[in-house]
Formats: structure tokens, C-alpha cells, sequence
């Protein structure tokens, strides 16, 4: 399990955080993927678990496998849950994708406890503010994650970050917001200490590649991301400006979604994100 640190003068305890995105559950699922999840985050023993998003292929699949999975590891640590592309359409008999959010899964996972879902709300814990808000099934099926899109959704958010608290941001897709708060630095996301994202399934390349690419540049290009963006600007690792934040790489890179590419899936490893944020001391 690979660690990243996170420094701030926020008044906060250490914290620990697992994190993954993109679990795309679909008839196909092999469900030892998430029994070794679930091993995982009871070995590193988190003090939250972030989920970014994408958590059905499809919000109208079985989904009793999640619950279950959720339920369990809830009992590890508090879960904090957003919506991803994924979660919120269908297909229709026509094979066209309409729009469609799965609202009993939602309250399923409402009366789980220690666990929480975030649609544009937040919940602060130990001065920590978690936020996380979907971005809509417009954005990225019509308007294929356009930035002018973003920047339209962005006055919809109703919630406010206060600067006295930690403040991270979970968002599913990571291809907008740092150009977004690099253009408006006096904004409310602005104000997000960390960002945590997923969407982009590390580019489409193995971790042990990006990693160094991530690390050497300090860079988070990479080969390919949805909706054919090619060499995308924010696609994998750890990102340093305008403000913190990571990417995960997906635990599926290859969905049902994807076809037949789906059975290449394997050779693609499935680990948790670990980060630990830590108060800088001062002398």
C-alpha cells in the first residue's frame, strides 16, 4: 500500500485516509476484488475511507454486493462517499444512455451507519471538512467534461468552505477544477486544502510507470482518459498546484463498460491509497 503525506498548519490531529474510485460493480464483478479491499483497509486501519465516485458501471445494476461491502468496513473506519459519471445513467432498451441515478441505492447507503454520501454537502469532523459534490449527467455525457460546462455547473454548488477547517474536496473527475481554481483564486473551491478525485484510471498505464512519471516531473499526464482525451493534463499520482491533491488510479481500469477490453482487466493490480495528513510543527 503506497502512502502519501500531507502537511498543514490546520489545527488537526493526524490523520489517516484510504482512498479508492471506480469500482464500476457489474454483473461481471469479480467480488474477491472487494474482499481484498476490505482486507486491505483492515490491515492499514484508516481513520476514513474515501470513496470518489463511480461505485455501479451502470446505478440500475444489482447492487446488494456494495451494501454489504460497505456495511462491513464501515466498521473499520467512517466512509465518505460522491457520485461519479457511472452513477448516475442507464441504458435504455435502445442501447442509448439516458439519465438515471439509483435513488434506493442512495438511501441504502444513507441508513448505513458511520457511513455518509456527499451531493454537494459536507460533514466536519475534528475540524477536518469533508465536501463532495457530483457534477451532473449533462456535463459529462452531453458536454463530454467541456470546461465551459464547469464553469456553468459551479454556481449550482450551494455549500460554503470555511477556512478555520481542513478542508477536502472529493470530486469524481479531476479534469476541471485545478484549472478552474487557478483562474479563480478568490472562489469557494479555492478554499479546498486537498482534492481527491478518480475518472481517469491512471491514463490507462500501470502505476509502477506513472508513479515515476508522477514523481521525476512532478507531472500528472498520461496516455488517455474518458471521452478520448488524449495525453490529458490531470490523468494519475499526486498533484502539487494550485492546491494538494490525488488522483486515484481506479480499482478497475478496464470496466464492462469498456467492452471486451474488460478481460485485459487482470493484469492491472488493485491496491487502496493510503495518505496521512499531518500538522507541520512549528519551532
Amino acid at each position: 500500500m503506497r502512502e502519501e503525506i500531507f502537511y498543514t498548519n490546520k489545527d488537526i490531529k493526524d490523520t489517516k485516509i484510504a482512498i479508492i474510485a471506480d469500482i464500476h460493480y457489474s454483473p461481471t464483478f469479480k467480488d474477491k476484488i472487494l474482499d481484498n479491499i476490505a482486507k486491505q483497509i483492515n490491515t492499514a486501519k484508516p481513520d476514513y475511507l474515501i470513496i470518489a465516485g463511480d461505485i455501479l458501471d451502470r446505478s440500475n445494476y444489482e447492487y446488494q454486493k456494495i451494501i454489504d461491502f460497505l456495511k462491513n468496513i464501515s466498521q473499520i473506519a467512517t466512509v465518505i462517499i460522491t457520485l461519479g459519471n457511472h452513477d448516475t445513467y442507464v441504458k435504455s432498451s435502445n442501447g442509448k444512455v439516458v439519465n438515471g441515478i439509483n435513488e434506493d441505492f442512495i438511501n441504502k447507503i444513507k441508513q448505513i451507519n458511520n457511513t455518509y454520501i456527499l451531493r454537494d454537502e459536507k460533514i466536519i469532523i475534528d475540524n477536518i471538512c469533508f465536501y463532495g459534490f457530483d457534477l451532473s449527467f449533462y456535463h459529462f455525457i452531453k458536454d463530454k467534461e467541456s470546461y465551459s460546462s464547469f464553469c456553468q455547473e459551479i454556481p449550482n454548488l450551494k455549500t460554503k468552505l470555511d477556512d478555520n477547517n481542513y478542508n477536502i474536496t472529493i470530486v469524481h473527475s479531476p479534469v476541471n477544477i485545478y484549472r478552474f481554481i487557478s483562474e479563480n483564486p478568490n472562489c469557494n473551491l479555492a478554499k479546498s486544502n486537498l482534492i481527491i478525485s478518480g475518472h481517469t484510471h491512471n491514463g490507462i498505464l500501470p502505476h509502477w510507470i506513472t508513479n515515476i512519471i508522477n514523481k521525476l516531473f512532478k507531472t500528472n499526464r498520461s496516455l488517455a482518459s474518458p471521452y478520448r482525451f488524449i495525453f490529458p493534463k490531470y490523468a494519475q499520482g499526486r498533484v502539487y498546484k494550485p492546491v494538494d491533491g490525488i488522483i486515484y488510479e481506479g480499482l478497475l481500469k478496464l470496466s464492462k463498460s469498456s467492452g471486451i477490453l474488460n478481460i485485459f482487466d487482470f493484469i492491472f493490480h488493485k491496491k487502496i491509497k493510503l495518505i496521512t495528513i499531518k500538522k507541520r510543527k512549528t519551532e
